[in-house]
């Protein structure tokens, strides 16, 4: 049973190192957050889009769409900045991306809660 054990662990502790050696375990890990975070941030914002198509008003609809957008965006960016060894050129646009997707997600947010003809419908809907 150690004999088994400790093959197990060295085996472990080589495939670790080869990982650190060569830089990978960080952008795996990232990237696999970066999908978590992609299917709740997905799941979240078709929930409200499909919410809003029902009660929402136009503006609300384009910016929902435009979210679902820059978060695809940004996750295409953050995969091309793991394949080309993160160029400078690349960071600076997954960083802007990231900026970009902070203010529509606020706009978006702004809009939803604030859109009239979504709390006239609600009143109705729940009245």
């Amino acid at each position: 049973m150690d004999g088994r054990r400790q093959l197990a662990s060295t085996t472990l502790a080589a495939v670790v190192h080869s990982l650190l050696a060569h830089r990978v375990f960080p952008h795996v890990a990232w990237v696999t957050l970066g999908f978590m975070v992609l299917v709740i941030l997905w799941g979240t914002v078709v929930w409200i889009a499909a919410d809003s198509a029902r009660y929402g008003s136009p503006r609300t609809k384009r910016l929902a769409a435009t979210v679902s957008i820059v978060v695809l965006s940004q996750f295409f960016i953050g995969i091309a900045n793991f394949f080309f060894l993160t160029p400078l050129s690349i960071q600076v646009i997954h960083l802007l991306v990231a900026d970009v997707l902070w203010l529509s997600f606020v706009l978006f947010g702004a809009s939803w809660l604030g859109d009239p003809v979504g709390v006239q419908a609600r009143e109705r809907v729940h009245a």
